[in-house]
This record gives structure tokens, sequence and C-alpha cells, in this order.
């Protein structure tokens, strides 16, 4: 995320697995390097709405 755009603030929650994102890039950006890094989604590809905290 941070080489996509280095002034993005990324939480990250192993235990809830969760990711929290603070940026300026696309919903389907952020999710596109998540997915790209290894991680699967909860919900992605379906209607779910996007609030910058996903589920993996």
């Amino acid at each position: 995320m941070h080489v996509m755009e280095p002034k993005a603030k990324v939480d990250v929650d192993v235990n809830a697995k969760t990711v929290t994102v603070e940026s300026e890039a696309s919903e389907e950006s952020i999710k596109q390097v998540i997915v790209a890094a290894g991680h699967a989604i909860e919900g992605y590809g379906s209607d779910s709405s996007f609030s910058q905290k996903f589920r993996f």
C-alpha cells in the first residue's frame, strides 16, 4: 500500500482479521493491492458496501 501511496495510514488487526486503510486511493485500488499481496477480502466481488475496513 505504501508503495502506491506513501502517505496512506494502514492499521492491521491480526486477531480480528481486519485492515483499516486511510488513503486517497480508490476502493478498487486498495482491494487490488490487498489481493495482490495474497490475501482474500470477505465479500470482494459481491455487492457489499465499501467502508475502508476489510476482512481477510
